[in-house]
């Protein structure tokens, strides 16, 4: 399994560090992503700490399908590279140093 991407089944999948930091570019607490997604605050714990089962993907992707894209161009972030941009005007999110805990 991969941390975002195609898994060896060759199904879509999203990992715990993408929905995190998904969850953050728009700027919601996990009870607020969970009331987006219909499920509950302890659903996104779980999520977030192991990523999203591939039967759900689609369902988040919908739901945050931009800031999900928007946390896969950030990877080089959180692995420690230097922080993107979103557009000049906008940093991202993920040079805050909440981002690397």
């Amino acid at each position: 399994m991969t941390a975002v991407g195609t898994s060896d089944s060759g199904r879509t999948e999203i990992g715990a560090e993408h929905l995190r930091l998904a969850r953050r570019h728009i700027g919601l607490t996990q009870a607020g992503l969970a009331d987006r997604l219909g499920v509950s605050p302890r659903t996104i714990v779980n999520w977030e700490a192991t990523g999203v089962p591939a039967r759900r993907v689609p369902h988040v992707e919908r739901r945050i399908g931009a800031a999900i894209r928007e946390a896969r161009e950030c990877e080089r972030s959180v692995q420690g590279g230097p922080p993107c941009e979103i557009t000049e005007d906008h940093p991202c999110p993920c040079s805050s140093a909440i981002f690397r805990q």
